[in-house]
């Protein structure tokens, strides 16, 4: 059916990307590379296609790589955590990952050029739902019962009613003019969210990433410490707990606290609802701060 759907609309995307998850059903790898080529010039923005295919992409890649003995690991390593002390930018940015408390280190990754798969990436993440999803592994994440849809600005948004987390889809409703398309679309973002929901979890159990959780409300020790605790019952996870300035800690300043635990300080976080943007540079000297601090006390 794919197949000869894609025959009668070579250039229709939502058909494409049907097209790929066929493959992947069959766990025909080399032809789901060579769909996703196609599809990722028919998408067009790189944005759109992460947020659409970046984890079949992910999948991919990791079983060619498997079926390639000969690969390098760093070639094989989607987004692994920078080795070398002249870390480039992108792969700085891709040293972490986001859990919240909203877009703004997403947008940041994005501006310097990285796309990397997360859960949390574009999504609004509050404190208290935060930790518990953590502690329940965000087992309700992606199930047909716990999966709302709303409308923001005519952009299609999805909400966990559970721990109430609401996650972007960058899907605008003239997109999806019939029910037909609906279904699909809801049914390709439960599949994609279920798939990010597993990624997160090993991905805390074997840790290569430091995560970053911004917030203007919850600045105390105590609640830096709570998620860092929350974090380390899956494995030796670092934070990189954001909040902002003081007069004894301006916009810029790292503390490194405990084992894995630094305190970083903004001016706090954008209001994209006017316009704004991310302070970008000094999210970046944030990063490489906090990356050297870690690197510095590493066993």
């Amino acid at each position: 059916m794919a197949n000869a759907a894609v025959s009668r609309f070579p250039d229709h995307a939502d058909v494409g990307v049907e097209h790929v998850w066929a493959a992947v059903g069959r766990e025909d790898w080399h032809a789901a590379a060579r769909r996703l080529d196609t599809v990722r010039g028919q998408l067009q923005d790189s944005g759109r296609f992460q947020h659409t295919l970046g984890e079949v992409e992910y999948r991919v890649r990791s079983q060619l790589a498997a079926e390639a003995p000969t690969t390098s690991a760093a070639a094989a390593s989607v987004g692994a955590a920078p080795a070398a002390p002249d870390t480039s930018t992108g792969d700085l940015m891709l040293a972490f990952e986001s859990i919240g408390e909203r877009c703004d280190f997403g947008s940041v990754q994005r501006n310097y050029g990285v796309e990397p798969l997360g859960l949390l990436r574009f999504a609004f993440t509050k404190y208290d739902p935060l930790l518990a999803a953590l502690e329940d592994r965000f087992a309700a994440v992606g199930t047909d019962e716990d999966t709302g849809y709303e409308l923001y600005r005519d952009e299609n948004i999805i909400h966990m009613k559970k721990y109430g987390l609401i996650f972007h889809t960058f899907v605008y409703q003239n997109e999806l003019p019939t029910d037909e398309k609906r279904i699909a679309f809801r049914r390709q973002q439960r599949r994609r969210l279920g798939f990010l929901r597993d990624k997160l979890v090993a991905d805390l159990e074997d840790p290569q990433k430091i995560c970053i959780y911004a917030t203007d409300d919850r600045t105390s020790d105590a609640d830096m410490r709570r998620l860092h605790a929350a974090l380390r019952a899956y494995g030796p996870n670092s934070l990189l707990y954001v909040r902002p300035a003081t007069n004894g800690h301006p916009e810029g300043t790292v503390q490194a606290l405990d084992d894995g635990l630094f305190a970083g300080y903004f001016g706090g976080l954008a209001d994209f609802v006017s316009g704004g943007q991310p302070p970008f540079e000094l999210w970046r000297q944030l990063c490489e701060r906090t990356y050297a601090l870690a690197r510095s006390t590493a066993g």
